[in-house]
Protein backbone atom coordinates (compact mmCIF):
# COMPACT_ATOMS: atom_id res chain seq x y z
CA UNK A 1 0.00 0.00 0.00
CA UNK A 2 1.48 3.55 -1.22
CA UNK A 3 1.54 6.27 1.06
CA UNK A 4 -1.82 8.21 -0.58
CA UNK A 5 -3.67 4.75 -0.15
CA UNK A 6 -2.91 4.73 3.44
CA UNK A 7 -3.63 8.46 3.64
CA UNK A 8 -7.02 8.21 1.98
CA UNK A 9 -7.58 4.70 3.98
CA UNK A 10 -7.00 6.71 7.30
CA UNK A 11 -9.00 9.79 6.11
CA UNK A 12 -12.70 8.32 5.17
CA UNK A 13 -15.23 10.32 5.75
CA UNK A 14 -13.09 13.59 5.18
CA UNK A 15 -14.00 15.99 2.27
CA UNK A 16 -11.20 16.38 -0.11
CA UNK A 17 -10.32 19.32 -2.44
CA UNK A 18 -8.59 19.07 -5.69
CA UNK A 19 -6.83 22.50 -7.03
CA UNK A 20 -4.52 23.29 -9.81
CA UNK A 21 -2.48 25.74 -7.90
CA UNK A 22 -1.69 25.35 -4.28
CA UNK A 23 -1.63 29.20 -4.06
CA UNK A 24 -4.92 29.32 -4.99
CA UNK A 25 -6.92 30.22 -1.14
CA UNK A 26 -10.57 28.41 -1.00
CA UNK A 27 -12.74 30.34 -3.07
CA UNK A 28 -15.78 30.15 -5.30
CA UNK A 29 -15.05 30.35 -9.46
CA UNK A 30 -17.73 32.85 -9.03
CA UNK A 31 -15.28 35.04 -6.70
CA UNK A 32 -12.92 34.37 -9.45
CA UNK A 33 -14.72 35.29 -12.54
CA UNK A 34 -16.72 38.91 -10.55
CA UNK A 35 -12.73 39.80 -9.61
CA UNK A 36 -11.22 38.99 -12.96
CA UNK A 37 -13.95 41.18 -14.68
CA UNK A 38 -14.13 43.62 -12.02
CA UNK A 39 -17.96 43.04 -11.28
CA UNK A 40 -19.32 42.88 -8.04
CA UNK A 41 -20.46 39.29 -7.71
CA UNK A 42 -24.25 39.58 -6.89
CA UNK A 43 -24.77 41.61 -10.31
CA UNK A 44 -22.62 38.76 -11.83
CA UNK A 45 -24.65 36.04 -10.23
CA UNK A 46 -27.78 37.25 -11.31
CA UNK A 47 -26.69 38.09 -14.84
CA UNK A 48 -25.18 34.47 -15.28
CA UNK A 49 -28.16 32.80 -13.86
CA UNK A 50 -30.88 34.90 -16.12
CA UNK A 51 -28.74 33.68 -19.51
CA UNK A 52 -28.67 30.28 -18.12
CA UNK A 53 -32.25 29.83 -17.47
CA UNK A 54 -32.86 31.71 -20.78
CA UNK A 55 -30.67 29.30 -22.72
CA UNK A 56 -31.66 26.52 -20.34
CA UNK A 57 -34.78 24.80 -22.09
CA UNK A 58 -32.67 24.06 -25.15
CA UNK A 59 -30.16 21.18 -23.70
CA UNK A 60 -31.50 20.28 -20.48
CA UNK A 61 -34.54 17.63 -21.05
CA UNK A 62 -35.79 18.67 -16.71
CA UNK A 63 -35.67 22.41 -16.72
CA UNK A 64 -35.83 23.03 -12.54
CA UNK A 65 -38.61 25.15 -10.64
CA UNK A 66 -37.41 28.28 -11.30
CA UNK A 67 -37.97 28.86 -7.29
CA UNK A 68 -34.81 25.78 -6.73
CA UNK A 69 -31.93 28.46 -6.51
CA UNK A 70 -29.44 25.35 -5.39
CA UNK A 71 -30.49 23.02 -8.60
CA UNK A 72 -29.86 26.01 -10.90
CA UNK A 73 -26.84 26.62 -9.42
CA UNK A 74 -25.81 23.01 -9.19
CA UNK A 75 -26.21 22.30 -13.11
CA UNK A 76 -24.81 25.90 -13.85
CA UNK A 77 -21.76 24.60 -12.05
CA UNK A 78 -22.21 21.13 -13.92
CA UNK A 79 -21.68 22.92 -17.34
CA UNK A 80 -19.15 25.06 -16.15
CA UNK A 81 -20.69 28.24 -15.53
CA UNK A 82 -18.95 30.53 -12.70
CA UNK A 83 -21.17 30.00 -9.13
CA UNK A 84 -20.92 30.30 -5.13
CA UNK A 85 -20.58 26.76 -4.79
CA UNK A 86 -17.32 24.92 -3.73
CA UNK A 87 -17.29 22.05 -4.69
CA UNK A 88 -15.83 18.77 -2.14
CA UNK A 89 -15.60 15.32 -2.95
CA UNK A 90 -15.57 12.29 -0.60
CA UNK A 91 -13.18 10.39 -2.11
CA UNK A 92 -9.43 11.89 -2.08
CA UNK A 93 -8.91 9.63 -5.63
CA UNK A 94 -11.62 12.51 -7.22
CA UNK A 95 -10.24 15.63 -5.42
CA UNK A 96 -6.34 14.30 -6.86
CA UNK A 97 -7.30 13.92 -10.29
CA UNK A 98 -9.45 17.44 -10.25
CA UNK A 99 -6.27 18.72 -9.18
CA UNK A 100 -3.80 17.47 -11.53
CA UNK A 101 -6.19 17.92 -14.63
CA UNK A 102 -5.33 21.50 -15.32
CA UNK A 103 -2.05 21.68 -13.30
CA UNK A 104 0.61 23.22 -15.19
CA UNK A 105 2.91 23.20 -12.49
CA UNK A 106 2.54 22.25 -8.68
CA UNK A 107 -0.98 21.39 -7.56
CA UNK A 108 -2.96 20.73 -4.19
CA UNK A 109 -5.41 18.75 -2.49
CA UNK A 110 -7.48 20.53 0.11
CA UNK A 111 -8.43 17.86 3.23
CA UNK A 112 -11.28 19.06 5.70
CA UNK A 113 -12.68 16.93 8.79
CA UNK A 114 -16.13 17.74 8.68
CA UNK A 115 -16.46 17.09 12.11
CA UNK A 116 -14.14 20.52 12.88
CA UNK A 117 -17.40 22.49 11.47
CA UNK A 118 -19.24 22.18 13.79
CA UNK A 119 -23.06 20.71 13.87
CA UNK A 120 -26.01 21.64 12.10
CA UNK A 121 -27.82 22.65 15.05
CA UNK A 122 -25.52 25.57 15.76
CA UNK A 123 -26.85 29.05 15.36
CA UNK A 124 -25.19 31.61 13.63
Amino acid sequence: MTDLDQFAENHKGWLFRGQRNPEWELETSLERASRRCAVEQTKYEKATVREFRRHAHSFLSHVPNETDILEWLALMQHYGAPTRLLDFSYSFWIALFFAFEEAENDCSVVALDPSSCGSKKEKY
